[in-house]
């Protein structure tokens, strides 16, 4: 797990240890990875890498500990709820599969229905502008 004691004393040394485990895990060096984070504080992104190398290791109960962890702290983390569904499945958890790829495709909605409300903002804007620059406020204000 994450939370070594060595490097607590330190911000550096932490973001340091932090910062290597999770490009090992992305370059796909687990064993770094692994090692780097048992040294790293306990950080939301250095448990959602932590959860995801042990996952790649075949060690999924305890991703699925620090993924549920990071869960915990982001409820909405498509990425963690990913790593979820997988370990599950990798148990035979159908139906814990199944609960967490929901969540999976509730995050997405939720960030698709921000970008629309972005993209409907900025079109009104802009036929605002047009309106005030063409000479029509009462237009651009309603």
């Amino acid at each position: 797990m994450a939370g070594g004691e060595a490097v607590t004393t330190s911000p550096i040394l932490a973001s340091s240890w932090e910062g290597l485990g999770i490009t090992a895990y992305r370059l796909g060096g687990d064993d770094t990875a692994l090692m780097a984070q048992d040294m790293a504080p306990s950080s939301l992104e250095a448990d959602w890498h932590h959860g995801l190398a042990l996952a790649r290791k075949g060690r999924h109960d305890e991703a699925l500990l620090l993924l549920r962890k990071v869960v915990d702290r982001e409820p909405a983390h498509a990425g963690a709820w990913q790593g979820i569904a997988r370990s599950e499945a990798a148990l035979g958890r159908v139906e814990k599969r199944r609960e967490a790829l929901e969540k999976v495709a509730a995050s997405y909605r939720k960030d698709e229905d921000a970008r629309a409300l972005k993209r409907r903002l900025f079109e009104m804007r802009e036929q605002t502008e047009h309106k005030v620059s063409s000479g029509d406020p009462a237009g651009a204000a309603a």
